[in-house]
């Protein structure tokens, strides 16, 4: 009768370090996606701050080919690509602007704010985050027993031999 009950406890409390398992592996979701989020807006905003330079370098070659074409030095065609040229990267403009403003938003849901909430906050070009130097190498093993879908499952076979000496005991 005791043994049924003591089992009984373990694998409910079993259970619990599941659950809880479960919300810490949800908690690395969560992180993982808040990090590449944040990687993602720095990364847009210094694709757009590098195609606005290379639209300002495009302009001075555009107004360079027309200089030339009107001296007779170039031909049309080099006045047409150089405009092909600055049209197609003014075109990137607005596709990285939509870009940001989405990954922002989406990194102010992420975090529980309202979309836009982050606007002012993540509008100064920042830095891209860097990987660290070193990353620290331990067995697999150890890397494994870290992970808490592992844990969770391994808590969830506690319950579940628990849950055998439960019926043990009703037999």
């Amino acid at each position: 009768f005791w043994g049924r009950i003591r089992r009984n406890i373990e694998s409910q409390d079993a259970r619990l370090g599941a659950s809880i398992e479960d919300y810490r592996d949800t908690l690395v979701v969560l992180y993982a996606e808040v990090a590449s989020d944040y990687v993602q807006v720095r990364t847009l905003q210094a694709r757009i701050a590098s195609a606005l330079d290379n639209v300002a370098a495009q302009r001075g070659t555009l107004q360079y080919a027309i200089e030339r074409n009107r001296a007779g030095l170039a031909p049309d065609l080099d006045v047409r690509q150089a405009q092909l040229n600055l049209a197609t990267t003014e075109a990137t403009v607005p596709t990285l602007r939509s870009g940001l403003a989405q990954t922002i938003n989406s990194l102010a849901v992420l975090l529980g704010e309202y979309p836009g909430a982050l606007q002012e906050e993540l509008a100064a070009l920042g830095p891209i985050p860097q990987p660290p130097e070193e990353v620290t190498v331990s067995l697999p093993a150890d890397v494994l027993r870290q992970r808490p879908d592992i844990r969770s499952a391994e808590r969830l076979l506690a319950g579940q031999t628990a849950e055998i000496g439960v019926a043990i005991a009703q037999l």
